[in-house]
């Protein structure tokens, strides 16, 4: 602290008073907020649409961790960080309906899901759903 203190002498002197500027919104900033409320958007839709395709008995307590995996699923999607080659279980033909669904959500909010994160959500899904 004392180095920093002789430092501000040196620059401006003992009484110098110094203003905090708010700091001015950069091109850059405008996308990430753009690109952070894209997320958040494609997140809550493909959210409410799964819940939509999921068998009456999806019990509603799951609701928030099916939120979770929804909302990292799309961010990692988004930034190309998606799971790769996890799982390898086989899964029913009912399943496989369901995912292909569920897929076809994640297309229709323009986020191309693999095979493996696909998995991953079925590994999930199939906790939530029985």
């Amino acid at each position: 602290m004392k180095k920093i203190k002789g430092e501000v002498v040196k620059l401006g002197g003992k009484n110098q008073k110094y203003e905090v500027s708010q700091r001015k919104a950069t091109h850059s900033d405008f996308n990430l907020k753009d690109e952070s409320r894209d997320i958040i958007l494609k997140g809550f839709s493909v959210f409410e649409a799964v819940k939509l395709i999921l068998p009456g008995n999806f019990d509603s307590e799951y609701s928030d961790a099916l939120l979770l995996h929804v909302f990292m699923a799309v961010h990692r999607i988004y930034f190309s960080e998606q799971y790769e080659e996890i799982s390898s279980r086989r899964f029913s033909e009912k399943e496989v309906k369901l995912l292909n669904k569920v897929k076809d959500i994640f297309n229709d909010n323009e986020l191309s899901i693999n095979n493996s994160e696909l998995q991953a959500f079925g590994e999930y899904l199939t906790l939530v759903a029985n």
